[in-house]
């Protein structure tokens, strides 16, 4: 991807409960692979939403989930989404497909309230007690399509999550420390 010139790529880490603590360690692997390779070769390459330093805010609109507002989803009969994940062909768990509206008549009032509930979704999320005495608790993405699939609702922690999360800021603040004290070492020579 590097090569043929793309400055990001978005990757959509499982955040079911088939994630076990094996899963953690090959991500943790694979996401040391990934900074070592970029600091390596001099690369700026973001691997979002888990290397954004732009995403580490204090509120949770800094979130990279297309649910948030980035990303728009269009299916075979011109129906919108705010996520593939919500679209019919989802394994939803019988649970109607959320979309906002069509091409032909734009964003439907009922597309309207389900963009309102997935904004109150990041504030009810960023509520939750585990969350809120977390100290990157209002970074996380926490997914409301999994969260509706699972639970019907769209707001709530993902326990799979958490850790994978927190492996990430980890390496994230690792990576930015070297960088820092690279560019410390190549200003005082």
């Amino acid at each position: 991807m590097i090569d043929l010139g793309y400055p990001s790529v978005r990757i959509s880490c499982v955040d079911e409960e088939v994630w076990t603590e094996e899963d953690n360690n090959i991500f943790r692997q694979q996401m040391e692979l990934y900074y070592e390779y970029i600091e390596k070769n001099n690369l700026n390459f973001i691997l979002s939403p888990y290397a954004i330093p732009t995403s580490y805010k204090s509120e949770l609109q800094a979130g990279t989930c297309g649910s948030f507002g980035n990303m728009l989803c269009l299916d075979c009969h011109g129906n919108l989404y705010l996520c593939q994940r919500f679209t019919e062909i989802s394994d939803l768990k019988g649970k109607p497909s959320l979309t906002i509206g069509n091409i032909k008549e734009g964003i439907t009032q009922e597309g309207l309230q389900v963009i309102e509930r997935i904004k109150q979704s990041m504030e009810l999320t960023k509520q939750t007690p585990i969350c809120k005495e977390c100290a990157i608790g209002s970074v996380c993405e926490s997914c409301p399509a999994f969260n509706y699939e699972h639970y019907g609702r769209t707001y709530g922690t993902i326990k799979t999550n958490c850790k994978k999360m927190h492996i990430a800021h980890e390496l994230l603040l690792q990576h930015f420390n070297r960088q820092k004290n690279k560019i410390k070492t190549s200003c005082l020579i």
